[in-house]
């Protein structure tokens, strides 16, 4: 999966996804699509409030879902 966002301060907005294949990218453009479900997506756009973002985590918060990413040493 290829994503497009947007980042303002406090704020990261995912604007447009991507499935990504081997020849092409294929834009998902169905707003209610639930393949991007387990990641953390609902439909084919999200909006997360940026919680904690330092060098080794970052921690993004929906409505729904909260994403907790480390960096690996």
């Amino acid at each position: 999966t290829i994503a497009r966002f947007n980042y303002d301060k406090d704020r990261l907005q995912i604007t447009k996804t991507y499935i990504h294949f081997r020849d092409r990218d294929s834009l998902l453009t169905d707003a209610n699509t639930s393949i991007l479900q387990s990641i953390g997506i609902r439909g084919n756009a999200s909006n997360y409030d940026i919680k904690r973002l330092t060098s080794s985590r970052m921690i993004l918060c929906s409505e729904n879902d909260s994403l907790v990413f480390y960096k690996l040493h």
